[in-house]
């Protein structure tokens, strides 16, 4: 049990919570989602495969030892061998490893584009939901004061049972409306976080209209 608790709080203490302006969330998608680090990682690799694919290979060196006979003395003789390619072979493979990054490189841009559209929209979402929550949050307040208003005149004999009841009613409705909100901002919030680098135990905070 403190085995658990502790690997709770180490978990707890590693994450963080990021403040994020709507103007800030390209760039965020843009270096630090997972998708696209691992793809521009994989470009900067082909283009060094493709800088060494032009070159010849690294010369051999050779010992050609003869053994002293009746005729010669013993010698030991040196060779340095280069293989050279009968066709253009290399700079072939070197075109067209170019042009494959080249192509690898438009496809990621358009990815990125994808992926930095589907976290605005989200974003969005979020923060739609979150203006429609503080109406809520309102409403519950005006609703609860209309009961409470309500309830006092029932206790005077100034007002109806059936109002009194109706406006606890709409409180109970209203405070339901927030929790249904709030979930859908959870949901959609998970959702993101993977979009700007963010695991599931850090916090997501977003600002603008």
């Amino acid at each position: 049990m403190y085995r658990l608790l502790f690997f709770f709080a180490a978990a707890m203490a590693g994450a963080e919570t990021l403040s994020l302006p709507m103007e800030a969330l390209p760039g965020r998608v843009s270096t630090h989602h997972y998708g696209l680090r691992v793809a521009r990682a994989a470009i900067e690799e082909a283009k060094a495969r493709v800088a060494g694919a032009g070159r010849l290979p690294n010369p051999r060196a050779g010992v050609d030892w003869r053994p002293q006979n009746r005729l010669n003395p013993a010698a030991a003789v040196f060779s340095v061998e280069q293989a050279f390619p009968v066709t253009r072979r290399l700079s072939l493979e070197k075109k067209l490893g170019a042009q494959q990054v080249a192509a690898a490189v438009l496809e990621v841009r358009d990815v990125e584009r994808r992926l930095i559209a589907e976290a605005r929209t989200m974003a969005v979402q979020v923060l739609a939901l979150e203006a429609r929550r503080a109406l809520a949050v309102e409403q519950v307040k005006l609703s609860e004061a209309v009961a409470k208003a309500a309830g006092k005149r029932v206790e005077k004999g100034e007002g109806a049972a059936a109002d009194a009841a109706q406006a606890e009613l709409d409180a109970a409705r209203a405070a339901l409306e927030v929790v249904r909100l709030e979930g859908e901002m959870k949901v959609q919030s998970e959702r993101l976080k993977p979009a700007v680098g963010l695991g599931p135990a850090d916090g997501l905070v977003l600002a603008g209209k």
